[in-house]
């Protein structure tokens, strides 16, 4: 079933459309986006086009979406198989190989980012044959990448003249919201914490953007999940296990809802948790659950969110002061995306050894 990701521009005439295919410039940023199009229709900006190595690449739902070509991922391999009837390519993330049905092999790879496939577009366009795609300077609200089959029906410029106001009011909204990862930062002296381990846990699901900002500054984490989170989106916890990070679960009160909570992570995602943290009951307590049940527990230095006595954007500060703190986990921050992204952006330029719990630890 198609999920219908953009807003379809209408259409007064059919036109025949002819278009050479420039490069996709590399400076996408806050200033500089670039929207995704896919025929006559504007892609919302919740994804991008994301450039690495010279090729562009767009997430995997553009061709399974809106050009009718198979997808499916195989957990097991970290392969992601993309199919019409006449045509197959199996891109082996894991290992970084691409090779079709006869076994002929390509040079190029497929990336995961986010948690989502991203795909390299010039080669998706030549190896199914039906697509193209062009790149349209925009005028002051971002450009277009877009991708077209023989369904196309306005020119790129009318294209572009029709999709500007919707470009404006979206790009407006995405810079206003997005946060931006600071540079990397070069250590200096001012560093106090370089190489200090630092465990970094988040409660509740995140937000597509708290997976870019993760992915940009390198970070793998863990979430604590309830069976109500797990339920609710699993597409969400499929593409955390896919980005590389822990999953495990959050009680409240008794050893039962460890068990269901288990049980629908692995129906989600075929996925076993072995760790179990709680911010209602104490480590001691906690430990005599888990213990039942064989997971392990997992307790917190400090635990910060809105509700709690510590606020997200108190963070920097607290422990810029000398609190003493190794383990670290961050409540709700999908609510409020500016607060956890200075909370990242600390821990980075203060050079942590950011890693996720375990349950050796």
């Amino acid at each position: 079933m198609k999920r219908w990701r953009g807003t379809a521009i209408i259409l007064l005439c059919i036109v025949l459309l002819i278009c050479a295919v420039p490069t996709l410039s590399s400076d996408v940023s806050a200033a500089s986006v670039t929207f995704i199009a896919v025929n006559d229709v504007l892609l919302e900006l919740s994804s991008t086009p994301y450039i690495s190595g010279g090729i562009t690449y767009v997430p995997y739902w553009v061709f399974s979406d809106y050009f009718g070509i198979s997808y499916s991922y195989v957990q097991s391999t970290g392969s992601a198989i993309l199919y019409t009837g006449e045509h197959m390519v199996v891109f082996n993330i894991s290992e970084g190989t691409t090779y079709d049905g006869s076994e002929n092999t390509y040079s190029v790879h497929a990336i995961m980012r986010g948690g989502t496939v991203y795909l390299p577009l010039s080669f998706m366009c030549s190896f199914f044959g039906s697509l193209v795609y062009s790149y349209i300077p925009g005028v002051g609200y971002g450009d277009i990448l877009r991708i077209k089959d023989n369904n196309v029906i306005l020119s790129d410029a009318e294209f572009l003249d029709a999709a500007s106001t919707l470009m404006e009011s979206r790009y407006k909204a995405y810079v206003a919201v997005t946060p931006q990862p600071a540079a990397t930062p070069e250590p200096t002296d001012d560093a106090q914490h370089e190489g200090q381990d630092m465990t970094l846990s988040f409660i509740g699901l995140p937000s597509e953007d708290t997976l870019q900002l993760l992915d940009s500054y390198g970070f793998t984490v863990c979430f604590f999940l309830t069976e109500e989170d797990i339920l609710a989106d699993p597409d969400t916890v499929r593409a955390i296990i896919c980005s590389g990070h822990s999953v495990g679960l959050l009680v409240s009160e008794s050893a039962g809802e460890l068990q269901s909570a288990a049980d629908a992570l692995f129906s989600a995602a075929q996925y076993r948790a072995v760790m179990a943290a709680s911010l209602t009951l104490s480590l001691s307590d906690l430990t005599v659950i888990t213990q039942e049940t064989g997971f392990a527990a997992i307790g917190f230095d400090i635990a910060a969110g809105s509700s709690l006595n510590v606020s997200l954007g108190a963070l920097p500060t607290l422990l810029g002061g000398g609190t003493a703190c190794n383990s670290l986990a961050l409540v709700g921050a999908a609510e409020q995306p500016a607060a956890a992204a200075s909370v990242l952006q600390y821990l980075d330029t203060e050079l942590y050894n950011v890693r996720p719990p375990r349950e050796t630890d």
